[in-house]
């Protein structure tokens, strides 16, 4: 089916049937531009089961040329995946979180771990030129922070906030990066022995010691063969 919007065409497959607004309806958009063929099994099922269907392909549109088009794919990410985009959904404990915020919206809210409630009316949430910033988020968890105009909800996001996991890796590392009151890191590091094998010399040391029993044992057969060497000399 092809389609005008605002001066604007493209194309989107029904699933077989004609598009009637009166029934559901489901639109399929690849993420890797791929053509509506990708949701063919889907659209055409769907379609015969009670739901008006749009695969759109995205090839045979200019949509990709408008200059909106970055814009709406960042839109559709922040609505589907709040926090995958440009906004960072995993915050350390501590981390302030900060959104931008529309010029109409008249109230952030924010919704802790706990189910407890903070608000840019009573001062737990500042907005300032635009941004929304909240600090208290010590306690580990998921944030709900949401837009409001007229007592409405505009728009929900969602935050988690997680130890960071360098913070459980024990394993000795080979390098370490020391702060310094510069802001600068001194990586440099220099090898040192953490043991010293001692088993060489004591390997040594009983060895010295069996030798010495040896020859105390054998004392009296080395007497006679030193004996029997002096009197070989004379003898000669």
């Amino acid at each position: 089916m092809k389609f005008e919007l605002d001066g604007r065409f493209g194309y989107a497959y029904t699933g077989g049937h004609a598009f009637d607004a009166s029934r559901p309806v489901i639109a399929f958009v690849h993420g890797a531009q791929h053509d509506h063929s990708v949701w063919i099994l889907q659209s055409r099922w769907l379609a015969h089961h009670g739901w008006s269907v749009l695969a759109f392909d995205l090839h045979n549109s200019d949509l990709p040329l408008q200059v909106a088009f970055p814009l709406l794919l960042s839109n559709l990410m922040g609505y589907l995946a709040p926090g995958s985009g440009s906004e960072a959904s995993q915050l350390l404990p501590g981390q302030p979180l900060a959104i931008q915020v529309d010029a109409s919206i008249g109230e952030v809210r924010v919704t802790r771990p706990d189910g407890s409630v903070a608000s840019s009316r009573d001062g737990g949430v500042q907005i300032r030129d635009g941004q929304a910033i909240y600090a208290d988020t010590d306690p580990l968890g998921v944030y709900t922070l949401e837009e409001l105009r007229g007592g409405e909800v505009q728009a929900t996001h969602r935050y988690a906030v997680n130890f960071n996991l360098k913070e459980s890796a024990i394993t000795p590392q080979r390098d370490l990066a020391v702060p310094q009151t510069s802001g600068a890191q001194s990586t440099a590091t220099r090898e040192r022995e953490g043991r010293q094998e001692l088993w060489r010399w004591l390997a040594l040391a009983a060895l010295v010691v069996l030798v010495v029993e040896w020859l105390v044992y054998q004392r009296n057969g080395l007497a006679y063969l030193r004996q029997r060497w002096r009197a070989r000399r004379a003898a000669r």
